[in-house]
């Protein structure tokens, strides 16, 4: 089957953050030295003595805000599973928040693999699929929008004919990051009322890239495949690789990473990619 390959270069404008879905508690990590640590407990178990594991214990049952100072306590480099910076607004939030239990200074966590953080390649393709579909979702008939814009709805079924999607044939590799270029930050969750936008005053900790807005600039790199054997009428375009997107709709590229991508940010539309003969293509834009 005719494959067509197109790396692909992306720079992130805002930082951007995908989950592996967990949390961790103020006591699975540490900030020391304006560095952020996430621990591993059984290392930490492993280094105590007697009495300081029945101090943990106790602490464990009676007292969290122990738990955490406890934990900072006795951090050692070789119990981090893996290091980060920490932004001095995170830092901030943390010092003033360690000793107080109200607040569970909750962490999401980047997704990694064997502690790499990467963009798996399915969000990526999450993406891409807004740009073949930019109609808004509201209508009611949404869960067959998808299969109704590109065109393998089983008519007389009323329902998508999945062995004819024709996205099989759309293939986004991971995009791994360079773990410096992981920080842990406070967000801020604003949402636009009366015309305005207004801080909702929730507090969001989260692991995010590096990016333009935040001074340090990464470069991220990966491939998308085109299996052309797969394409019907309505992704046709795809052949042309990642340069139609440079066309798909103008709104692509200028706000927050598209619903159904899992992405919270924004990407560069300004990196090419190149063509399958060697020739710059139009930007990637994700």
């Amino acid at each position: 089957m005719k494959v067509e390959r197109f790396p692909l270069t992306l720079t992130p404008l805002t930082p951007l953050h995908v989950g592996d879905g967990s949390q961790l508690e103020a006591y699975e990590y540490a900030v020391v030295e304006g560095r952020f640590h996430r621990l591993s407990l059984n290392r930490l178990l492993a280094r105590l003595t007697p009495e300081e594991q029945e101090r943990l214990n106790v602490c464990i049952e009676r007292d969290l805000t122990g738990l955490r100072r406890f934990v900072r306590e006795h951090f050692d480099p070789e119990i981090a599973e893996y290091s980060a910076a920490a932004s001095p607004r995170f830092r901030d939030v943390y010092e003033k928040n360690l000793d107080r239990s109200a607040n569970q200074l909750i962490v999401s966590p980047f997704i990694r693999s064997m502690g790499t953080p990467f963009i798996p390649g399915s969000s990526l393709k999450g993406a891409l699929l807004d740009a073949l579909i930019p109609t808004p979702i509201t209508e009611r008939r949404a869960h067959t929008l998808e299969a109704r814009t590109l065109g393998y709805m089983n008519p007389q079924r009323d329902r998508p004919n999945i062995p004819r999607d024709p996205l099989k044939g759309l293939r986004v590799s991971d995009v791994a990051l360079p773990a410096q270029d992981i920080a842990a930050e406070r967000i801020d969750t604003r949402a636009k009322q009366a015309g305005r936008l207004q801080d909702l005053s929730l507090q969001t900790l989260q692991e995010v890239s590096a990016s333009v807005v935040t001074g340090r600039e990464c470069t991220l790199s990966g491939e998308v495949r085109i299996l052309p054997d797969f394409l019907n009428r309505e992704t046709e375009r795809l052949k042309q690789g990642p340069s139609w997107l440079a066309r798909a709709t103008p709104s692509i590229g200028t706000g927050c990473w598209p619903r159904r991508s899992g992405i919270s940010g924004e990407c560069d539309r300004s990196k090419r990619s190149m063509r399958p003969s060697g020739r710059p293509s139009a930007p990637a834009i994700f």
